[in-house]
């Protein structure tokens, strides 16, 4: 289940990363009669950068990727505040049952997301749970996707493309940036809380 999500959301990211490159690849066409010899005879480098950009992705630790999304340096993952924080935020889980079943629920961020993670294993089937993983983990590697394509093809922008468009195409990229981090928040919450309610709706 684990490789068929990482394979969806790899296949999504390739499309991200492609439509990144087009994008990059009009702005440099602007006021280009010649495109095949002008500005997009020099795309190349941006290309390499692209794929360069994708191979990094895949070096980057789930915890790193998380530390990215939720802006926080320790216990970044989302089922680190499983009870404390996103169990409390959603009607549909019943936290009197999942006390029942599982004794006092832990505060301290590790065991949170132990416990959670022991709950998510056995619903990992559960579609909405294996939509919400889905989300998720595309939104998360889009995430640090886009900050890694801020770098490398923002830069590239003002050497690529036309006077005064680059700054435009940077606060894109930004702003994809924010975007797809906003995503990856919602998303893992709703992961998380799917678990949860899964759980506590068991007889």
């Amino acid at each position: 289940m684990a490789l068929a999500l990482k394979d969806l959301s790899n296949a999504g990211l390739a499309a991200v990363l492609a439509a990144n490159l087009l994008v990059f690849g009009m702005l440099a066409g602007v006021g280009s009669p010649d495109l095949a010899g002008g500005h997009l005879g020099g795309l190349w480098p941006a290309g390499l950068g692209v794929l360069i950009t994708g191979i990094l992705n895949g070096q980057v630790s789930a915890g790193l990727k998380a530390r990215i999304v939720f802006l926080r340096i320790r216990d970044a993952l989302p089922g680190c505040r499983a009870f404390t924080e996103h169990a409390e935020a959603d009607h549909r889980v019943d936290v009197t049952k999942l006390e029942e079943r599982f004794g006092s629920l832990p505060v301290e961020p590790e065991a949170q997301n132990r416990l959670w993670y022991k709950m998510y294993r056995t619903v990992d089937d559960d579609p909405r749970v294996a939509q919400a993983h889905r989300s998720y983990l595309f939104a998360r590697d889009y995430s640090c996707c886009s900050l890694l394509l801020t770098a490398v093809l923002g830069g590239a922008g003002f050497g690529l493309l036309p006077e005064g468009a680059a700054l435009y195409y940077l606060g894109f990229l930004v702003l994809q940036f924010l975007l797809a981090s906003q995503a990856a928040r919602i998303a893992g919450r709703s992961m998380v809380v799917n678990v949860l309610a899964s759980i506590s709706a068991q007889s």
